[in-house]
């Protein structure tokens, strides 16, 4: 039988720095919540963290390109 407690969230934090586990939630239902009305999605290639970065933006219009302004 599923139970709600079959169902745990986890959330890591400091993600950038040094990432941290917080304890689980097990009744994510029970908590506040707010309706979302927009949602970006992102999709990446299995094979784009292998790959070099490439730039594809043009210098910005401002300051010089070897730093100065």
């Amino acid at each position: 039988m599923i139970t709600k407690e079959c169902y745990w969230f986890y959330v890591v934090t400091n993600c950038g720095t040094k990432a941290q586990l917080q304890e689980p939630i097990i009744d994510l239902a029970r908590l506040e919540r707010h309706e979302l009305t927009k949602v970006a999605h992102y999709c990446i290639s299995v094979d784009a963290l292998t790959r070099p970065m490439q730039v594809r933006e043009e210098c910005p219009p401002y300051g010089n390109r070897d730093g100065g302004v």
